[in-house]
């Protein structure tokens, strides 16, 4: 049976022999699982194995001769993501839906930067008041908010 299996951080010269990653720290083993036909997407799953915060440089290792096919990689936690902020704007409430992101506000006027995995900004609007929702795909986004008197929150999030 193989696995894939996800580490954080890795900062090795030569990965020839992967007993260098044992004192690393490993988040996920994940069993590959194998369809015969490039055209036939499997899902699979594994628990998190240690618990992080903070911004990281997310690695899959494959111990295996067999190719891959990789659609996607999705990071799911049982954290409520509203509740994860780094900063708060005052009235600004953030999260997140399926297939959008929701920005609700008192304040008059917010820039909204959205930041991919990879740390790309992906997309930025200017919202107003009430509920303001921006499409974006399934997967995990950084969302910085800033208000016109240079208040700066980052929130983390999903969308499913």
């Amino acid at each position: 049976m193989h696995f894939r299996h996800f580490y954080i951080d890795l900062n090795h010269d030569d990965y020839s022999d992967l007993s260098v990653l044992e004192n690393d720290t490993k988040l996920a083993a994940v069993k590959a699982q194998g369809t015969s036909n490039w055209g036939t997407p499997k899902k699979t799953a594994g628990a998190m194995t240690s618990k992080i915060e903070g911004v990281h440089d997310l690695f899959m290792v494959f111990n295996t001769d067999a190719g891959a096919n990789i659609h996607g990689v999705y990071l799911d936690t049982d954290y409520d993501p509203s509740s994860i902020s780094t900063v708060t704007i005052e009235g600004v409430k953030v999260w997140g839906i399926a297939n959008a992101i929701c920005v609700e506000s008192t304040v008059e006027s917010l820039i909204v930067d959205v930041y991919n995995f990879a740390g790309q900004n992906i997309s930025q609007a200017e919202v107003g008041t009430g509920l303001n929702t921006l499409s974006m795909a399934r997967g995990i986004y950084l969302v910085r908010i800033s208000d016109a008197k240079g208040n700066v929150a980052t929130y983390k999030l999903s969308v499913k």
